[in-house]
């Protein structure tokens, strides 16, 4: 067991994580992660999101978008203005 420090960057709060239990969960930089609170034990627990749920960029959403696109494209290009 490892005692580590909360300390503030910003509005938020971080906890850094020894690179040991990054490399041994096959985490890096970026990495999705899911935060449990267990009040009753007092225990926070933190662990990677499964494959299965991370999100998937479908065939559908990216027709989707394009049709969005093409559909507001004028409006678009005024925004990056």
């Amino acid at each position: 067991m490892e005692v580590r420090k909360i300390f503030k960057a910003g509005n938020s709060y971080v906890v850094s994580v020894p690179n040991e239990l990054l490399c041994a969960l096959n985490l890096k930089e970026g990495s999705q992660i899911t935060i449990d609170l267990d009040k009753d034990n007092r225990r926070i627990t933190i662990s990677p999101l499964p494959i299965s749920e991370k999100p998937v960029v479908t065939k559908e959403y990216v027709e989707m978008v394009e049709e969005f696109v093409a559909e507001y494209e004028v409006a678009l290009r005024e925004l990056t203005k």
